[in-house]
């Protein structure tokens, strides 16, 4: 082992990689390597390796590029990782650590606020002693962080002063957001100290519209046949961890269990669980598969995603609604004296005893995990495993005794208020005949013969025959994952949507506000929340059971307001206007035009790469990820080697054989200007061109740069044809409202005599449709990173050529569903690989911006691009002055300490307050490239947040600032703008307190766009506390590393 060593640090190498990187000892340098037993690697080992590479490099005088690790298991691997994407996290950590050394012992907290992390600690036991001794509030189950906060700002900060708080008034911060709940939470929790036993109360069941049932309501009749199902997970082992033990128990508590300790054993165990489940629900239709929270469905669906099996079987059971989640029923309807909602606690009320100790099960399940992390099996984990199951079926007998005793409340609400309480009706949700079904069966049985599921096993050609077969049922797996959602949040209660990040619930009528034709226009109120209702869209009204769709014609997130436009009333058809309470986003859009695209591709594919080449020419290559061929047999790089960007893009679409061409664009590097220069060399050029994309408006803009370009470009011809409702307003395209008048138009053209338009432009749906194969020379797709590969493949049989305009390391495709490996990704992912560039030889990388100043330009090309995208030189000159004389410019961070805030944050919204003070009171001046001066306004200051309780927070603030016409939105707003200067607001206290999790708040794509939409100025505004955020695995560990390289790049004022 090498030793390496320089102050109070010391490391052991296990391999120095010799790399022909020049260096202080020759012509070479090496690379850090380091060997583990694990399977996968873990945060620790990268910040090892780290912390060796930084040794290393004050050795050799040149940073190492990657780090590498060598893991263990069956199949042993090396994986690599780049160094920058981990070198500041480790710096900061390895800061921090030594501090902490140096520092004295601080006061510890009367008692610690609980976080993610307690549940794996070691001295979670002493910590929670600690908060029983002060009464904590933490104690309270069910109360939040926000919670906390408020009800400590307001002198309240025990659970039993919770308790004795009066109905009204509401404390200041807590109004609207579940007061009354955890108010009487406590009360029940004191009661049950105070007597020192078990107590509990039934909650009144809750009024429910069409279809749906709560609390006590919810309970199915019982059966004999009634089954009770508990699974245990591993998370960290393997790539995506494992569901390791299938457990089944009945009415008389016979328990059945099955192992899976690989990934090929829980792929069998899946599908042995589903088709005995369906086979007994089939067999015996008042069954029932009872489960103790989410975590059992939502497994499942991840596992039939990720393995593209079972989806049918498992689609049966969830439409015979054979699935009862006992947790929540009993939130729904039951307040009992325990801190957390678990299983485990709720036993002292149905007096279950487990016949495997908590004390002695805990402990092997740890040891069988870990186990499971590093590679073990067999003997080696064998002692536990009996252990493990014991306690396994334990849960699954406890959860018939909680059905039980869940009964037995039941029939003691329906004696005490004499009136008897509903059961579910189980209409099953039929599925509508589906002839692709047997379709798509048949052609994945023939792609799929003599393919094995390993992917480092498959050759080349089994690669494409696996990917195509797979991506057959994407569309499918997107409906049927919005379906399942669907149905699911329609099991939830009215407060229990408010916590879920996309219906909009709690609604309250307001008023009628205007007649618009046969409709009326009906206002509501809503507490505060995150939702995805958006305008000018339909939702679903959650109280009806035949999804009922209502238009959205205003949303105010600072008014809290909602505005709905319902037909008026008639004699055969009325609403109820006053029992719309909560809303659910419409996100489910039939894709039939793609599906059977996608059965002609496979049917074309399995009669030989031949074939498919022949029927579409650009479908194979994209399935192969092959680089672009050009004639002449030219590569890529030889296409005008030394000339400028657009100069070469033009020159290589021109040259393009079938195939398809990426165009990567970071931001401000004219993507866009680009892409419309190219399509107006190929209409020059006498070629018909399509255009498509994720939306209609991402289409509509490059439309627009297409048909404006006159004045810098030379002349064009252009005769078009757009098919969508937001249509190009430019005379040369005519705007038709779907496919079938796109083929009218088209006929009625080539009847007259006059020649086809060689512009057309429509989404997937237009290009996927009967009739349009080979329609066009060249397909170009806009936003390709947001482009499902599904959706390419069903759109490439309409040109020869595909050209793909995007970025993937900016935001990436929105997706519902869970998809096997390869076929979850945009296109442009798809071909970029996992690094998310598009190598030399594979595309064309704009690589240099003309929107950031150099030092946003070095932040974002260092973090996203590899250090491939610079800056045009006059770019420096972009700043921005102070009335006071003062220049800005490059990157800024505001550290602003706050606790407790999880969506939305006052303090952050005063310090950008004050920063548009300070902007524009009085007005400062941007200065661009060219040395132009202009006065500030409202409209070159852009603010982003990630939660929309947020961007209302802000906005109210700056328009009580004088602020009004702020541009202030969410980071999905913004992609594609710019402004002189640009703040990102991170409301969120840390990591913990982040509703959606790190991988939302953190993500690298959010990031990317958030701090590149500023020309001359990025301001990041956070909580200190998210720069030293805890990390568990590598992926957590990039995240945070990004923020924290912000903070070293940026100034502090």
């Amino acid at each position: 082992q090498a030793t390496l060593h320089e102050g109070p640090w010391l490391g052991f190498v296990d391999f120095l990689l010799r790399v022909e990187t020049p260096g202080a000892l020759g012509d070479w340098s090496y690379e850090v390597a380091d060997a583990k037993l694990a399977r996968e690697a873990k945060a620790a080992a990268v910040l090892q390796v780290c912390v060796y590479s930084r040794l290393l490099e004050r050795v050799q005088g040149t940073r190492p590029e990657q780090i590498h690790l060598y893991l263990g298991g069956p199949d042993p691997r090396r994986e690599s990782f780049r160094l920058a994407h981990y070198a500041a996290y480790t710096r900061s950590l390895d800061e921090r650590f030594l501090l902490h050394l140096e520092a004295a012992p601080a006061a510890p907290p009367v008692a610690p606020e609980p976080v993610e992390l307690c549940r794996i600690c070691d001295w979670r036991a002493r910590c929670q002693a600690e908060r029983r001794e002060v009464d904590h509030l933490a104690l309270v189950a069910g109360i939040r962080r926000d919670h906390r906060r408020a009800l400590v700002e307001n002198g309240v900060t025990t659970l039993a002063a919770l308790a004795e708080l009066p109905a009204e008034p509401v404390p200041e911060g807590l109004r609207g957001t579940g007061f009354e709940r955890i108010r009487a939470q406590a009360r029940v929790q004191l009661q049950g100290r105070q007597r020192n036993q078990p107590v509990h109360e039934i909650l009144p069941p809750e009024e429910t519209g069409e279809g749906r049932s709560v609390g006590l309501a919810a309970l199915p009749a019982p059966s004999p046949h009634d089954w009770f199902f508990d699974l245990e997970g591993a998370d960290y082992a393997f790539t995506h961890g494992i569901e390791y033990l299938f457990g089944v128990s009945d009415t008389d508590d016979r328990y059945k269990g099955e192992w899976a300790l690989t990934p090929a054993a829980e792929k069998e165990a899946l599908l042995h669980f589903l088709e005995r489940a369906l086979a007994h629900v089939e067999a015996h239709p008042d069954a029932h598969i009872y489960h103790f929270g989410h975590y059992e469905p939502t497994a499942l669906k991840r596992l039939v995603g990720r393995y593209g099996v079972g989806t049918d079987a498992l689609d049966a059971l969830l439409r015979r609604e054979a699935f009862v989640d006992l947790h929540r029923i009993v939130r729904q309807s039951v307040r009992a004296s325990v801190e957390r909602y678990s299983l485990k606690p709720l036993e002292a009320f149905y007096g279950f005893e487990r016949s495997v100790p908590l004390a002695e099960a805990n402990p092997a399940r740890m040891r069988l995990e870990y186990g499971l992390a590093l590679g073990e099996s067999g003997e080696s984990i064998a002692a536990d495993r009996p252990i493990v199951e014991g306690y396994n079926r334990d849960d699954c007998v406890s959860t018939r005794a909680l059905r039980d005793w869940l009964e037995g409340l039941r029939t003691e609400w329906e004696s005490r208020h004499g009136a008897a309480l509903p059961r579910p009706v189980v209409q099953e949700k039929e599925d509508k005949p589906d002839d692709r079904a047997q379709q798509v069966r048949e052609h994945m049985e023939a792609l799929l013969a003599g393919v094995p599921d390993d992917p480092d096993a498959q050759t080349p050609d089994q690669r494409v025959r696996w990917l195509l077969a797979h991506v057959l049922e994407w569309h499918r797996r997107e409906d049927k994952s919005a379906w399942w959602e669907y149905f699911h949040l329609r099991t939830l209660s009215d407060e229990e949507l408010i916590e879920e990040s996309r219906p909009l619930a709690g609604l309250e009528y307001v008023g009628m506000m205007a007649e618009v034709d046969r409709s009326l226009i009906h206002r509501y109120s809503f507490p505060e929340q995150e939702h995805r209702i958006e305008e000018h869209k339909p939702a679903v009204d959650a109280h009806t059971e035949t999804r009922t769709m209502r238009t959205v014609v205003a949303v105010d997130e600072i008014r809290r307001t909602i505005d709905l436009r319902i037909g008026k009333p008639t004699k055969s058809r009325s609403v109820d206007v006053q029992a719309i309470r909560a809303l659910l986003p419409n996100d489910i859009v039939p894709a039939d035009a793609q599906r059977d695209r996608l059965l002609a591709t496979a049917a074309h594919l399995r009669s030989g790469p031949p074939a498919l080449e022949a029927w579409s020419p650009a479908s194979l290559p994209l399935l192969q990820a092959q680089p672009p061929r050009f004639e002449g047999g030219r590569s890529l790089p030889e296409i005008l080697p030394g000339a400028n960007t657009l100069d070469r893009a033009r020159a290589a679409v021109l040259a393009l054989e079938p195939g398809v061409l990426p165009v990567q664009g970071p931001p401000g590097t004219g993507k866009t200007y680009t892409g419309a220069r190219m399509i107006r060399a190929l209409l020059r050029a006498g070629r018909r061109v399509g255009v498509t994309g994720p939306s209609h408006k991402v289409i509509t803009n490059l439309l627009d740069e297409v048909c404006k370009a006159d004045a810098d470009d030379a002349a064009t011809p252009i005769e078009g044809l757009q098919v969508s409702t937001e249509a190009c307003t430019d005379p040369r395209l005519a705007a038709v409202g779907g496919a079938g008048d796109a083929r009218k138009a088209i006929a009625a053209r080539a009847e007259a005599g006059e020649p086809p338009f060689n512009l057309v432009a429509g989404t997937a749906w237009l290009w996927s449709a009967s009739g349009f194969e080979r329609a066009v020379d060249v397909l170009f797709i806009d936003e390709a990173g947001q482009f499902s590969l599904a959706n390419a493949l069903a759109v490439a049989p309409a040109a020869t050529r595909l050209v793909l305009l995007g970025d993937p390391q900016q935001l990436n495709q929105p997706q519902k569903g869970i998809h096997p490996p390869g076929t979850e990704v945009s296109v442009l992912e798809h071909l970029a690989g996992v690094d998310g560039i598009v190598a030399e030889q594979q595309g064309l990388f704009l690589g240099e911006t003309w929107r950031m100043r150099p030092e946003i330009t070095a932040f974002t090309s260092e973090l996203f691009y590899e250090s491939k995208l610079r800056a045009r030189a006059d770019l420096q000159e972009q700043r921005v002055v102070l009335a006071d004389g003062s220049e800005w410019g490059g990157l800024e961070v505001v550290e602003t300490p706050h606790t407790g805030n999880s969506r939305e944050s006052a303090e952050e919204a005063e310090v950008i307050a004050a920063r548009f003070e300070r902007l524009l009171r009085p007005a400062g001046v941007f200065i661009d490239r060219q040395g132009t001066q202009r006065a500030l306004t409202q409209e070159d200051v852009l603010v982003v947040a990630p939660y929309n309780a947020q961007v209302a927070r802000i906005r109210e603030r700056l328009a009580a600032a004088g602020f009004p016409e702020a541009r202030v939105g969410t980071v999905d707003k913004f992609q594609g703008q710019e402004a002189p200067v640009a703040f990102y607001s991170l409301a969120s206290s840390s990591a913990e307190d982040a509703p959606r999790g790190m991988d939302f708040l953190y993500a690298l794509d959010r990031l990317n766009v958030a701090t590149s939409r500023a020309r001359c100025l990025t301001v990041v505004v956070a909580s200190p506390a998210l720069f030293r955020a805890e990390c568990r695995r590598p992926s957590q560990m990039r995240m945070v590393n990004a923020f924290v390289r912000f903070v070293e790049m940026a100034e502090r004022r």
